[in-house]
């Protein structure tokens, strides 16, 4: 699991991609920008992470049972 604080950011705002073994946060808005990339299992996909973003806290899950 992962979180971070990405105050004022809203679920419209926030974009993450799963490619080639890392989880690429980034998330936008008229006043601030934040990216960061996580190193995960390769066969980890998208539809493995569960995400919730409330009060400027994302909390990023993934499930990995399987994944090498």
């Amino acid at each position: 699991s992962l979180t971070a604080e990405l105050p004022g950011m809203t679920e419209a705002d926030l974009k993450i991609d799963v490619a080639d073994g890392q989880v690429t946060i980034a998330a936008a808005n008229d006043s601030r920008a934040y990216h960061g990339t996580f190193d995960a299992p390769a066969s980890l996909t998208r539809d493995a992470l569960t995400v919730s973003l409330r009060n400027g806290i994302l909390d990023l899950f993934a499930d990995i049972r399987g994944a090498e």
